[in-house]
């Protein structure tokens, strides 16, 4: 014969496990890529649950490579595709002030497709409505003197490769960093690595 006491702690006991059990599987269903971060859907802040390098405040960074190996530099850690590298020198070897075009951040799948990102300081990035990304305006940054205007010399002298301005292209400059102009005479290379078209 049972005794009432053993049965009231067992129900206990049966209770106490199920909401344990209910407490796991919510929280999986919040924090699916087991990052720490709750999903926006479950209000925390994080806007991807399936990537678990990328939440927001989540340090932003351009170079070397996530802890699964994906390389930092195409990925958007911070949920801010305005924001494509960290603290400097990360994305800004030659100190310009202006990140490299190497780093960038894809858009969000889920903006429209006539939608792009607001609140970017164009006089560091480009919006890149051709390719749906964000990216630095340095289009070298092993030269400080090359910023976004500048020209350079071709490997043709009769031609000259223009840094595409920071601001927002289309597609028909998604493929290159660079305008290849012609030059009226030819062009000089100049020692702090820009070129000037000279008759």
């Amino acid at each position: 014969m049972r005794r009432p006491g053993s049965v009231l702690v067992c129900t206990l006991v049966i209770l106490a496990v199920l909401s344990v059990v209910g407490s796991v599987g919510a929280q999986a269903k919040c924090d699916a890529d087991r990052d720490g971060q709750n999903s926006v859907a479950c209000g925390g802040a994080d806007c991807d649950d399936n990537d678990a390098y990328r939440y927001r405040g989540n340090p932003e960074r351009c170079e070397g490579s996530l802890p699964d190996g994906r390389a930092a530099a195409t990925h958007d850690e911070d949920c801010d595709p305005c924001t494509v590298t960290g603290q400097r020198p990360d994305g800004d070897r030659d100190f310009d002030l202006i990140p490299s075009s190497a780093c960038s951040n894809p858009w969000p799948a889920n903006m429209p497709a006539s939608a792009q990102p607001v609140g970017c300081d164009l006089n560091l990035v480009r919006i890149d409505t051709g390719a749906r990304r964000t990216l630095g305006a340095d289009c070298d940054d092993t030269k400080r003197a090359i910023v976004p205007g500048s020209q350079v010399c071709d490997s043709n002298p009769v031609l000259m490769r223009v840094c595409l301005d920071k601001g927002v292209v289309g597609p028909d400059k998604s493929a290159s960093d660079w305008d290849v102009r012609k030059c009226a005479g030819h062009c000089v290379p100049q020692p702090n690595g820009t070129g000037i078209c000279v008759n």
